[in-house]
């Protein structure tokens, strides 16, 4: 987002206005860019990055935040140096509370996301290594016959 809307300046310390011209009830007040952080690949890691911005929900518009959480889930990270497996309960139950008590949906570690979103391309190669080993192994095979 910063080097799309800022190429030629640091984003630190501009402005942005969310909701503009969406009528009274989105309106918000300029924020200030108080950090820039690295692209972010939300769905898959073969897209190309989208511009993104992290807003805490509690500075938000509350137009602009029922809106959002009637289009798509609210995405939390936590980051533990423990084993993440054993905090999911107590995890879930303190999203579920923070968020006002929406549900609280799949919780997967980051090691699962990235498997998951890399599995297609990993399947893939394990067919084109069957098909290779397959046109590259069996005429040798058949020789030794």
């Amino acid at each position: 987002m910063a080097r799309r809307y800022w190429p030629q300046k640091d984003a630190l310390g501009q402005q942005i206005v969310i909701g503009k011209g969406l009528g009274p009830k989105f309106e918000d007040k300029p924020r200030t860019i108080i950090g820039v952080f690295g692209d972010t690949h939300d769905d898959d890691l073969a897209q190309i990055p989208e511009p993104t911005m992290a807003i805490p929900d509690a500075q938000m518009p509350d137009g602009i935040v029922d809106l959002m959480s009637q289009f798509g889930p609210i995405w939390w990270m936590v980051r533990t140096e423990m084993e993440p497996h054993q905090f999911i309960p107590a995890i879930s139950e303190k999203l579920h509370s923070a968020s006002g008590g929406r549900p609280v949906g799949t919780v997967q570690t980051m090691d699962d996301l990235l498997a998951g979103s890399i599995s297609t391309q990993n399947f893939n190669m394990l067919l084109l290594s069957i098909f290779a080993a397959q046109h590259c192994c069996l005429p040798l095979l058949g020789s030794m016959e």
